[in-house]
């Protein structure tokens, strides 16, 4: 599954080096939902990504 989400993540940046620092947020929170829930989360503007950063920065 990691590797899965590791090009993922490489394909990713490649297509949208603009939003560079947000490409590892997506990679890592990608590899936890996928360990605990199953889900991978395939692009920055994902819904789940959006949601769990809203919850970081409202609490960070």
């Amino acid at each position: 599954m990691e590797s899965k989400v590791g090009i993922q993540w490489m394909r990713n940046y490649m297509l949208d080096p603009s939003h560079h620092m947000a490409h590892p947020n997506r990679y890592n929170n990608s590899i936890t939902n996928s360990i605990v829930l199953g889900l991978i989360v395939p692009r920055i503007k994902s819904e789940t990504l959006t949601h769990v950063i809203g919850v970081w920065d409202s609490h960070g």
